[in-house]
This record gives C-alpha cells, sequence and structure tokens, in this order.
C-alpha cells in the first residue's frame, strides 16, 4: 500500500514555527539508514525530515514528539524512519525514544539485545541514560526502548512497578534533561492520545510535537479541536502529517 507524507501547509500556516533547536544547522552527510524503507516513503520522510531539521529556517527541536490520536502503527513508524533519516543526514547524535508501550519494539523487530529502557530509568535512579540507550545495528541512531511494561493505573509521571512502592522515582522531565545532555536530537514515539496521559505529558516537556493523521479519517474540523486543546496545556504544534 502506497503512503503519502506531508506537514500540511494549511496547518502549518496556522501553526508558528519557532526556532526551538539549538539554532546551529549540523553539518550535512550523506550517511546510511539502518531501517529498509521503501522509494515512496523515503523521499517522502526525506521531505519532512528536511523541513523540520535540515533548512536554515528550520525549528529544529531538540526534544522533537510524534503524536496521534487513536491506536495506530503510524505514529511509530513515522518516528522511528524520521528519526534514522535524520541520523543518516546529519552529523549530530540522534536517540530514538520509544514511549509507546502498545507499539511494538523496534528492539524486538530488529532482535537487538537489550534489557532497560525508558520506565527503568524512572525506577532506577542509578540507571543512566547512556547505559539504556542501545545503538542501532551499528550505525548512527540510538533507541531508548519503552523498557518493563507500565501496570494498570501507573504512568511515566507515576512508574509504579505492581504494588512495589517506590521512595523517590525520578522524574520523567530529569531523564529528559539528561537525555539532552546525551543527545543532540531525540525523537519521541508517544501513546495514542485518546488512551493515555502521557501523550501530553511528554508533549509539556519536548521542545514541540506534530500530529500523525490518517489521511482519510483527518477531518480539518476535528483537526483543529485536537489543535487548540493541545495548545491549551502549552504543547507548541509544528503541525500535522498526514499518512494516506
Amino acid at each position: 500500500m502506497s503512503r503519502r507524507f506531508d506537514l500540511t501547509d494549511n496547518l502549518a500556516q496556522e501553526i508558528p514555527l519557532p526556532r526551538t533547536g539549538s539554532g546551529e544547522r549540523r553539518r550535512t552527510v550523506t550517511g546510511r539508514c539502518v531501517l529498509k524503507l521503501s522509494d515512496a516513503w523515503r523521499d517522502q520522510l526525506e521531505n519532512l525530515v528536511t523541513r523540520l531539521y535540515l533548512l536554515p529556517a528550520s525549528p529544529a527541536p531538540q526534544i522533537l514528539v510524534f503524536l496521534e490520536h487513536e491506536p495506530a502503527d503510524n505514529c511509530n513508524r513515522v518516528c522511528a524512519h524520521s528519526s534514522d533519516l535524520l541520523a543518516s543526514r546529519t552529523s549530530a547524535s540522534v536517540c530514538l525514544v520509544e514511549a509507546n508501550p502498545n507499539a511494538t519494539s523496534l528492539a524486538k523487530r530488529l532482535a537487538l539485545k537489550h534489557s532497560e529502557g525508558l520506565t527503568d530509568l524512572l525506577v532506577k535512579p542509578d540507571l543512566k541514560v547512556k547505559s539504556a540507550a542501545i545503538q542501532v545495528l551499528g550505525g548512527p541512531l540510538c533507541l531508548l526502548t519503552g523498557g518493563f511494561p507500565l501496570p494498570p493505573g501507573a504512568s511515566l509521571a507515576n512508574p509504579v512497578r505492581s504494588r512495589a512502592v517506590i521512595k523517590a522515582p525520578t522524574q520523567l522531565s530529569e531523564r529528559l534533561n539528561e537525555l539532552r545532555t546525551c543527545f543532540d536530537f531525540i525523537l519521541i514515539d508517544a501513546p495514542p492520545i485518546a488512551s493515555s496521559p502521557d501523550a501530553p505529558l511528554l508533549a509539556q516537556l519536548a521542545d514541540a510535537a506534530v500530529l500523525v493523521l490518517p489521511e482519510l479519517g483527518a477531518h480539518r474540523e476535528s483537526t483543529h479541536r485536537l489543535k487548540e486543546k493541545l495548545e491549551a496545556v502549552g504543547i507548541t504544534l509544528l503541525g500535522a502529517v498526514l499518512v494516506g
């Protein structure tokens, strides 16, 4: 099935494009992607990555969250391949963070060995981000998996494992700040907005967010209601990516 990606011009004109990155464009290089991607996907996602990060006027957010409203695999795939393309096109260090427990882990799909991820960082104060993040197939992209599954009623803000009492869990904001010191760019695959309070929380702590919408179901009125709802809680939206 063919897919089309577009940072929609209509929405982008109505959402400001602030310069939230470091301001310095990284040296563009031609590296290899580690994730297999069809030519159609590559052309469209390279355009997306270029507009977000590689042009002189690009916003280049250091932490960017990809959001979707309903559960689907679109957000996971767009975020993963965007991270891979960005890592291959610049000399910057890039980390993909899997914060969506419903998505299939990239580490599992690629048979990568890993033991700890984002939720582990939140409950283990001595665990370092650099120790938890793994290099993807020897390429320039690093991956921070979701970690252990959250029990019912828990969230990234309160990651209680079973009934054990965690006296001093590390705050999510602290771990994101640690990621900032370790990587030039961090792209986060967030859980669906409709089913998790972690999605808006991650977007609030990030520099910016991008909506991933199914092209056939992306009605302008409902999209703008969602836009207004997210902006009302302090989330900076750069635009919407239509996947069709």
